[in-house]
């Protein structure tokens, strides 16, 4: 109230009027709903009981889980390389999606720096923390399978791994709006090696009888 906001107006049209002020600002908003669907799908929880920390407590600042939800909420909205996390070091929108704390707390927080994020990779190769990851992917990939059945999860579904890189394939029925029945859909998964994220597509086999092609999502 009462804040007095500075205004500029470009010159090549000048009935833009552009506010400037000194508060923190942020183009990543859809970190917000990131954050809202992992929530949703409790996969934080449980990796939160499986994964092994060996870190020292004493000396923990950053929770394995918030660190989790910072490389992949940051790998989303694109920033892809572990560099990028000092250029998002003080964005607001970032400090407070990835945090474990509330309220405004995170604001005045530190987040994971890139050596940090670095150990967190190590951490997670471990053998038995890969183990618990790929539990993890699993279970989303079936949440997120139900989610498209109304919460019901699917009939059957056929797994398929050779050994890396790992495929498998889920199967289910799918009716997209411009569809007039519903189709089956054959999603899927492949793990390839360094990949801390999972590859998938899926396709409609009915489509691809009559076009040749596969549909991509």
């Amino acid at each position: 109230m009462g804040e007095t906001v500075p205004t500029w107006k470009p010159t090549c049209n000048p009935s833009v009027s552009v506010q400037l002020s000194g508060r923190k600002t942020s183009c990543d908003g859809g970190a917000f709903l990131l954050r809202e669907s992992m929530d949703r799908s409790g996969i934080f929880e449980r990796l939160e009981q499986q994964l092994q920390d060996d870190r020292d407590p004493a000396r923990v600042q950053h929770s394995l889980i918030s660190q989790i939800r910072t490389l992949i909420i940051q790998h989303a909205q694109g920033w892809d390389d572990l560099s990028d996390t000092h250029l998002l070091s003080e964005d607001p929108v970032f400090q407070l999606a990835c945090s474990d704390q509330r309220s405004a707390t995170p604001l005045a927080q530190q987040r994971p720096s890139q050596p940090t994020l670095s150990r967190l990779l190590n951490l997670l190769a471990q053998d038995a923390n890969l183990t618990a990851l790929h539990n993890a992917l699993l279970d989303l990939a079936m949440w997120r399978l139900s989610s498209m059945r109304g919460g019901k999860p699917p009939p059957t579904i056929t797994l398929d791994v050779d050994g890396l890189p790992s495929e498998w394939c889920h199967e289910f029925y799918y009716k997209a709006e411009s569809w007039d029945k519903k189709r089956r859909i054959v999603l899927m998964v492949s793990e390839r090696p360094d990949d801390l994220f999972l590859h998938h597509f899926s396709w409609s086999p009915a489509w691809i009888t009559r076009t040749g092609m596969a549909m991509r999502f």
